[in-house]
């Protein structure tokens, strides 16, 4: 089991988390072994430290395995041409980068 408080102080100190730390957490959390309180403390850290784009990538790996989907809403108000992409450039070829217009 991972030791969550010391993942927060190390984000929370500009350290960079691992692969395997990123899935092991959201993993607990989702499975409910980590409370809301922690990960809203790793939320935090991650705010105003950012993330790498290793850690970014495996986050979103952790979160979104290869098989799944995931429904987004978007409620665009702003006339004109639009683009939305995922971060992970290898999933731009499999359709997850794509444009649309919208009128008044």
């Amino acid at each position: 089991m991972i030791r969550v408080p010391e993942l927060i102080e190390r984000k929370r100190d500009g350290g960079e988390l691992s692969a395997d730390e990123l899935a092991e957490l959201m993993l607990g959390y989702a499975q409910g072994d980590i409370p809301d309180y922690q990960l809203a403390a790793f939320a935090m850290a991650v705010f105003f430290r950012g993330l790498t784009s290793a850690e970014t990538y495996a986050l979103t790996d952790a979160l979104i395995r290869t098989g799944e989907t995931v429904d987004i809403l978007l409620d665009v108000t702003n006339p004109g041409l639009w683009m939305a992409h995922c971060h992970i450039a290898e999933h731009h070829e499999s359709g997850m980068m794509f444009s649309f217009k919208v009128t008044p």
